[in-house]
């Protein structure tokens, strides 16, 4: 697998929440604080302020656990431009203690883009991923995720 694919993967996962109901909207609502704050800190190249975000429990079905994610986001950060990620598609489930986030998103790197219509297809990645969040100690955090590429079409 790509490494920009990890990559977008892992900030994609961040970037994900949705509207639900009583008990479930302020678990909802605790994400949706937790995804800003990931994109105000991809944006930023961040490291330290994403990370935060990821339980040290984390484990991907490539194998990546905490460490091999901080490097990889590392060797990502460390790229020169701008990272721009938009979703599509999102659907969340709540369930007690873990939440289940499914959505379509694209990465572009290198460009100053403001709204998605600024975007080139031909600069864009498209993948399609499930992410699974935990609470810690009443904190929600990114402990899993799974992701295939499926072009642009496939965001559609």
């Amino acid at each position: 697998m790509k490494t920009s694919r990890v990559f977008a993967a892992i900030v994609c996962l961040m970037l994900m929440a949705a509207p639900a109901c009583d008990k479930m909207a302020s678990d909802e609502e605790a994400l949706r604080r937790k995804v800003s704050e990931a994109e105000e800190a991809v944006e930023a190249k961040d490291l330290k302020s994403l990370m935060a975000h990821v339980s040290r429990d984390y484990y991907d079905d490539n194998g990546n656990d905490y460490k091999a994610l901080r490097g990889i986001l590392f060797f990502e950060f460390m790229k020169p431009g701008n990272i721009n990620v938009f979703v599509r598609g999102v659907e969340v489930r709540v369930e007690g203690e873990v939440a289940v986030v499914d959505a379509k998103a694209f990465v572009v790197r290198g460009k100053e883009l403001k709204t998605i219509a600024d975007v080139i297809p031909e600069d864009a990645e498209g993948i399609d991923f499930s992410v699974v969040f935990r609470k810690e100690d009443g904190d929600w955090k990114v402990s899993g995720a799974a992701w295939a590429g499926v072009g642009l079409v496939g965001l559609l």
